[in-house]
């Protein structure tokens, strides 16, 4: 029994250490896809120069702080992308566990409540249907 508990929490240690490379991936995939709407692209490669910017809203340096807007772009910028492109589009170009898709997105839908859904879509744009 104590063995199986410690290789489930290796596991889950496991698919959030890959978590991250695995959005990334999957915002590089979606940049490149045609089904995926200009307006979310030019969104996903504005957050990537964002990040990638020494340029922040709240300097880096600054202690928990600093790492937070970085952060809560990413939880919006994933929101955005799993409630803005089709499920089959995203679950194509995921690389991850489709679990770990699950939990990670309900944790951003959490943390990224304070913007409203029809802002997300007028900057996001959006590829599903009706």
């Amino acid at each position: 029994m104590n063995g199986m508990r410690a290789s489930r929490v290796w596991k889950a240690l496991k698919q959030l250490v890959l978590f991250a490379p695995n959005v990334v991936m999957l915002t590089a995939a979606l940049a490149a896809d045609k089904r995926v709407p200009v307006r979310m692209k030019a969104s996903l490669a504005a957050a990537a120069i964002y990040f990638a910017s020494p340029v922040d809203l709240i300097p880096d340096w600054i202690p928990v702080l600093g790492q937070l807007d970085d952060a809560l772009l990413a939880v919006v910028v994933l929101d955005a992308i799993l409630n803005c492109v089709d499920h089959d589009i995203v679950m194509e170009h995921w690389r991850g566990s489709p679990r770990a898709l699950a939990i990670g997105g309900r944790l951003a839908g959490r943390l990224s409540f304070f913007v409203p859904r029809r802002l997300k879509r007028r900057v996001f744009g959006s590829a599903r249907s009706g």
